[in-house]
């Protein structure tokens, strides 16, 4: 993948990723100029990181009977249950974990927002980060 097919967002990243990747290891002069890639990229993930962390999702299932909110750590930091629900037991429990799963999927998808086509490009497994 050409460095100009990475989204606006992750270039920085991208581009020090792609240097370090490039970069010849025959000369000791270059280990200074690696070494220092590496450091950019560490600062870039940390961001990027705690970018990730601020992501804030909500879904609902039933038509709203109930609400779940989720940071991007997927860390529930809200649910809401309609009182209506309350006496169906199973199906209260079937709308819980949809709206759990939504909820997930859509950290999910904002995190894959965020990364760009970083993972891709590098061919790295989703979820590493």
């Amino acid at each position: 993948m050409a460095f100009d097919q990475f989204p606006k967002a992750p270039r920085k990243l991208a581009g020090a990723v792609w240097q370090a990747l490039n970069t010849p290891l025959d000369d000791e002069a270059d280990a200074p100029q690696l070494l220092q890639a590496t450091d950019a990229n560490k600062k870039a993930l940390k961001k990027l990181q705690e970018e990730i962390a601020l992501i804030r999702v909500e879904a609902t299932a039933g038509g709203g009977m109930v609400t779940v909110k989720m940071d991007g750590k997927k860390n529930v930091t809200f649910v809401k249950i309609d009182p209506e629900v309350a006496g169906d037991v199973e199906m209260l429990q079937d709308m819980v974990m949809a709206a759990f799963n939504e909820a997930a999927k859509k950290v999910d998808e904002a995190t894959q927002e965020k990364m760009g086509g970083l993972l891709g490009g590098m061919g790295l497994p989703p979820g590493l980060l």
